[in-house]
């Protein structure tokens, strides 16, 4: 048991002082990458302590700092620089001012072709043979037929339904203001006073020069045989030179020709 004793004691006091060793051999190395060529400050450079994979990168103004021990090595590395090595010893001065020095390669001329010499390219291109499977699918897909087809499920652009509403909207305006061929469109026809329906309307009688004659349909119910007779025989010629156009009559609201006294009334006298 003695012995035993002994060893743990022994390992008791040699912890304490190898760490304060250890404690001691702590240096920080700070320091600034330097270009060789311009002496500007290079940024990002990488510094890492060899075997250990702790490290950092310089800042933008090229400046380090980093915590080693006694004896290692660290290494600074940068893309397109050669790599500089310091070793951390017992010296007081541990600021550090490294030049790096820009890393040139000469290789040989490369000449880089897509086909290395003639032959390759006819046998790649000028001697083969593709199908045309994808342009019989281009003649399909453009055919008449199916794209008629094909057009009616496809609803329109907004350009197209523009167009639309602005060719629309020209029409209505070329045409506002014209009379239809057929009375009791956008018209008020007033017989004997009141508004006439349209299944009562007429289309437009040539023989008057296209004047609009207000008819009914059931024109014997409300008119008196001697009535009936003298407009039937009354009726104006239908040539061009006897042609006159129509008034309105403000006591009987009809519309009569000038010079035709059997669809007149007399005035009442007062």
């Amino acid at each position: 048991m003695c012995p035993m004793r002994s060893l743990l004691l022994c390992l008791l006091l040699t912890v304490p002082m190898f760490t304060w060793a250890q404690h001691d051999s702590l240096v920080e190395v700070n320091g600034i990458v330097l270009s060789k060529d311009s002496l500007k400050p290079l940024p990002a450079v990488s510094i890492v302590i060899k075997g250990t994979g702790r490290g950092t990168i310089t800042s933008d103004r090229g400046s380090f700092g980093i915590v080693a021990l006694l004896g290692q090595e660290i290494e600074l590395t940068s893309v397109g620089y050669k790599p500089q090595h310091i070793i951390v010893n017992n010296g007081s001065d541990h600021a550090h001012v490294v030049i790096m020095e820009t890393d040139t390669a000469y290789i040989a001329t490369a000449f880089i072709r897509a086909h290395p010499s003639k032959d390759q390219f006819a046998r790649d291109f000028v001697n083969a043979h593709f199908e045309d499977k994808e342009q019989e699918l281009a003649k399909k897909s453009l055919d008449p037929k199916a794209l008629k087809i094909i057009s009616k499920g496809v609803p329109l652009s907004a350009s197209e339904k523009t167009d639309r509403t602005l060719t629309q909207n020209a029409k209505n305006a070329a045409n506002s203001g014209t009379v239809p061929d057929v009375v009791g469109v956008n018209l008020l026809t007033l017989f004997k006073g009141r508004r006439k329906k349209t299944r009562e309307l007429q289309p437009i009688d040539p023989s008057y020069g296209g004047a609009v004659l207000p008819a009914l349909r059931d024109t014997a119910a409300h008119r008196s045989p001697a009535t009936r007779d003298t407009v039937s025989h009354t009726a104006p010629p239908r040539d061009s030179a006897a042609r006159q156009p129509l008034r309105r009559d403000s006591a009987t609201k009809h519309s009569v020709v000038p010079g035709d006294t059997t669809t007149q009334k007399p005035a009442t006298a007062h």
